[in-house]
């Protein structure tokens, strides 16, 4: 019998089991892909943590208030923000370089913010923060599963069955607790509403039955956030976010007769429904795309920005051009795809879900985010809660020894 099995080796799930490997060994992570191979490695544009000199932790709570339309767990996201200068520090410690300009973070903004706040690492932070987190890993003693995806989990008496299967055979495993830290359901809504998305498949369907069947209590389960500027090319590009901290600096929308639309200052919820309308509208472009699309204007940025400035951005343009748009001369296909499930359990303080046992972190979670995440706060919510889910099973699993 496990003491736990963590689900998900993204952000949220490795993060629990470097917390959690502190208490016990005797727990295994599973991941439906390689190990690592998540959400959270397609990060770009970076992380929210208040460290200017005239930023606050005060002014990041309101700025993540309003930008969730107020709809937050206030006591979730107060706690999310009270841990990031922690969370800050941890990383260092793990070898995380963020970007710098001489020897202060080069500090970024993005859509909804009062005050510079983005940390990132070029315009590949989630990768470089996985790393490090990888790294850690392959130090520890830590039981991992590869390609084995989750498909239910039942409750029984005294422990949890949890039915699994790996390179297509059905298996068994049998624990004391289960950490859910696998993600969203943002590719099955994109799938059902025939849209893009920025996603990888995360769970089965038959995993999301059974927490009905577990009757798991939800918070805005349905609220589901689009990235408005989504790369449409057919392509290796498809579905590619543009990094807001890039859009932030001057990026404007067309339609197809060259009429500005919007500019990309607008909070995601907002600018994407302006987006959908046009494009709904028949305004905007098809031809050659894998979906309907506008234009998205750069070439300003270029003029307004220094070189140095938009260093950290290169990989990105230099791929973009490599697919035939120069983002210095052309305009860029982009649409609205499903970007992030801002819904989902509902957890307390500790990552307790409402079933004793089980707790969850990360995208599957509800309420942090209102019903609209700003950028750069999914990282640090994945870490902050991540972490909490490690250290709050690994406390239970004590205290049950002690008794």
């Amino acid at each position: 019998m496990l003491d736990a099995v963590i689900i998900g080796s993204g952000g949220a799930g490795l993060s629990a089991a470097i917390e959690l490997g502190n208490y016990t060994d005797n727990f295994l992570l599973i991941t439906r892909c390689a190990l690592g191979q998540s959400n959270t490695m397609m990060a770009k544009g970076g992380i929210q943590i208040a460290v200017g000199a005239n930023d606050s932790l005060r002014k990041h709570f309101n700025d993540s208030l309003a930008g969730g339309n107020y709809k937050n767990d206030e006591k979730l996201l107060h706690l999310m923000i009270s841990k990031s200068r922690g969370i800050l520090k941890w990383l260092n410690e793990l070898g995380m370089d963020f970007d710098k300009m001489d020897d202060s973070y080069d500090l970024r903004s993005c859509t909804g913010i009062s005050e510079k706040r983005v940390l990132s690492r070029g315009a590949e932070t989630g990768s470089a923060i996985m790393k490090v987190l990888l790294d850690r890993i392959k130090r520890s003693p830590v039981n991992i599963s590869i390609n084995t995806s989750l498909e239910g989990i039942k409750k029984k008496k005294e422990y949890f069955l949890l039915k699994t299967c790996r390179n297509g055979r059905d298996g068994l495993i049998e624990t004391k607790n289960v950490i859910l830290c696998c993600g969203g359901r943002s590719n099955d809504f994109a799938r059902q509403h025939k849209m893009g998305t920025t996603n990888q498949p995360c769970t089965s369907s038959g995993f999301y039955h059974s927490l009905r069947v577990l009757n798991l209590a939800m918070r805005d389960a349905n609220s589901f956030q689009l990235h408005p500027a989504c790369i449409s090319l057919k392509g290796p590009l498809l579905g590619t976010p543009v990094p807001e901290t890039l859009l932030s600096l001057g990026g404007m929308f067309y339609n197809k007769t060259g009429k500005k639309i919007a500019d990309a200052r607008s909070k995601r919820d907002i600018l994407s429904k302006q987006l959908l309308k046009i494009i709904r509208n028949n305004m905007g472009i098809k031809e050659g795309l894998a979906y309907k699309s506008v234009y998205l204007d750069l070439r300003n940025v270029f003029v307004q920005n220094s070189v140095d400035s938009l260093k950290s951005f290169s990989n990105f343009l230099n791929k973009l051009s490599r697919s035939g748009v120069d983002p210095r001369t052309d305009l860029i296909p982009v649409a609205p795809m499903v970007h992030y499930q801002n819904g989902g359990i509902a957890v307390n303080s500790r990552c307790e879900t409402s079933v004793p046992g089980i707790y969850a972190a990360g995208e599957i979670t509800g309420g942090i985010h209102g019903t609209n995440r700003l950028m750069g706060n999914s990282l640090l919510d994945i870490l902050v809660f991540g972490n909490i889910a490690g250290r709050a099973c690994g406390k239970s699993i004590t205290k049950r020894r002690i008794k």
